[in-house]
């Protein structure tokens, strides 16, 4: 995505704050402000989902449970045949807070599908080799 150049001015203690977080996690103060901007923008637009840390940035969770992410409610949501109710009964969850995962999933599809995606993938790649040794024995 093309990236355009912003200027912005920071207090003494905001500009500290940002050099001592890109020095704690080796990512540049442009990178971090990046991600601070969009991760800020998405709570204004959702403020029932939160953004989970990572080393390249947050990933879209419940902030009533923020150990359930925006793509694991997706992915069940989609299992179930697009079920609203069976997807919050699986999680114990709201249907509202299902809702909430969908409304996310609304406004950043590629993002969710992608972790999906990438979900997959991993577990798929774990299956199989999991599943050799136990085909030899």
């Amino acid at each position: 995505m093309p990236r355009q150049h912003f200027s912005v001015r920071l207090s003494d203690d905001d500009r500290g704050r940002l050099a001592e977080r890109s020095r704690e996690t080796r990512v540049s103060e442009s990178e971090l402000a990046r991600r601070y901007v969009s991760e800020g923008l998405r709570r204004d637009l959702h403020p029932a989902i939160t953004m989970r840390p990572g080393r390249v940035g947050g990933r879209p969770a419940l902030a009533a449970n923020p150990r359930l992410e925006v793509a694991v409610v997706v992915e069940t949501w989609q299992q179930n045949d697009r079920d609203i109710g069976a997807t919050a009964r699986y999680h114990a969850i709201s249907t509202a807070d299902v809702q909430n995962a969908l409304a996310y999933y609304t406004d950043f599809p590629e993002e969710i599908d992608e972790i999906v995606e990438r979900k997959r993938r991993i577990t798929d790649r774990w299956e199989r080799v999991f599943a050799a040794p136990m085909r030899r024995g």
